[in-house]
């Protein structure tokens, strides 16, 4: 469900892709990414009050999970509720770095080892051989 829940977020398909995160929870309660994503699909459906719910029950599990923190803010925001400021902080607290994008990208392109984890899918590299060499 969760495999399945992701590939609809990806493709905005947000509505069927909380019922499978909705199946995937009931798998796997205590998954924080689970949450996370939920939330998301919850806020992007125009559901605050339920991305607030979600946000707030997964951040028991991750307390500093950005993603959940910027739709617990968010639906603060949106719902017109105190601690949405505070909230905003907790998330500026806690966000990804801004540059990571770019040290990610240096790394790959000065390592080897760290192009190669980089990729999502295991590979190989394919070399030509001479057809006619026996």
């Amino acid at each position: 469900w969760a495999a399945r829940a992701r590939a609809l977020l990806a493709d905005w398909h947000f509505e069927p892709a909380a019922g499978a995160l909705e199946r995937a929870l009931l798998l796997a309660p205590s998954d924080d990414r689970l949450w996370e994503d939920l939330a998301y699909a919850r806020i992007s459906l125009g559901d605050a009050e339920g991305a607030l719910t979600t946000a707030q029950r997964g951040l028991r599990l991750a307390p500093r999970s950005p993603g959940m923190l910027r739709t617990q803010a968010s639906s603060l925001r949106e719902l017109g509720l105190p601690g949405a400021a505070a909230a905003e902080e907790a998330y500026l607290a806690h966000r990804p770095y801004d540059l990571a994008p770019a040290l990610r990208q240096r790394c790959s392109d000065d390592s080897e080892a760290c192009r190669r984890e980089r990729l999502t899918v295991h590979g190989h590299e394919l070399v030509a051989l001479d057809p006619t060499a026996r």
